[in-house]
């Protein structure tokens, strides 16, 4: 990256893009803080007398992106200014909602993005009298994504029954997967490296997913859900997954049996990929 700043993309909640300093783009960046991942604290513990803390965990806090942006004075190459330059700041001002919308901030070398909302209360007054007579102004915007950790694209490929499925989880949590799996299929079992649940009807009796038709499961405990074909949910199953995909792992095995399977019997298995940083 030299003494250039990173190559970054924001897209707006409304679908503006701006590649900052794209000579199509009228945007550049002169610098941008908290790509080293969000902010953390120790939980401890302390007795009476005891020479020091025992460290229990940390927490996580959100993480808060500022960006040192240019606005101006070029576009493709060309000067901008008056009515056309306060178009553009009014667009890129716009683009950031005012907190209550949600973003996309991606590093483009890693591909690694946040989901952000603009942070109002910092968030300077409009340059407009220079924008309109200069064509630029400089301004720091903070970006804030309610979650700590940094993502790339999920790790999803679909697999036809009875093949060998394995997966990926590169980043650097463990993950939750989540499943969709598509018909015929009786009583489907899944489950990550040797833990497996059968997954049948609320009474006990038979789940039959017909062809075509397809059930899906969210493992993670804080999204949990099992939807069939029919829109029924059948997440009343008390023995949940515990497994999730170990963090930095390659050729992570996938059990996926049942009966009454066909050749158009599949499974789609999506696992998420959550980083520290975002390099």
């Amino acid at each position: 990256m030299g003494l250039e700043p990173p190559r970054c993309r924001f897209t707006g909640w409304n679908g503006k893009d701006w590649k900052f300093g794209d000579p199509s783009c009228p945007l550049r960046l002169a610098g941008v803080k908290g790509l080293a991942g969000a902010p953390t604290e120790f939980v401890d513990v302390q007795g009476a007398g005891q020479l020091g803390v025992t460290n229990v965990d940390i927490t996580y806090g959100p993480n808060v992106v500022t960006l040192d942006v240019n606005v101006g004075p070029l576009l493709d190459d060309e000067p901008v200014m008056g009515d056309q330059a306060v178009a553009i700041f009014s667009a890129w001002r716009r683009s950031l909602g005012i907190g209550k919308q949600v973003g996309k901030f991606e590093l483009v070398e890693t591909g690694r993005f946040q989901m952000v909302r603009a942070v109002m209360s910092t968030m300077p007054d409009y340059s407009i009298h220079q924008v309109f007579n200069a064509g630029w102004t400089r301004e720091q915007i903070q970006l804030r994504s309610d979650e700590s950790c940094w993502r790339t694209d999920p790790f999803d490929q679909t697999f036809p029954y009875g093949s060998t499925i394995e997966v990926d989880n590169l980043g650097d949590f463990e993950t939750w997967p989540w499943y969709e799996i598509i018909g015929p299929i009786t009583n489907p079992t899944v489950g990550l490296m040797g833990e497996t649940r059968t997954i049948k009807k609320a009474d006990g009796s038979n789940l039959v997913i017909p062809a075509g038709q397809k059930l899906t499961i969210q493992t993670d405990p804080d999204l949990w859900e099992i939807v069939d074909h029919t829109g029924t949910d059948q997440s009343w199953i008390g023995d949940r997954w515990h497994q999730r995909a170990p963090e930095t792992t390659v050729g992570i095995p996938v059990t996926f049996t049942g009966s009454g399977t066909s050749s158009g019997t599949s499974i789609r298995v999506v696992i998420p990929q959550l980083y520290w940083q975002a390099i």
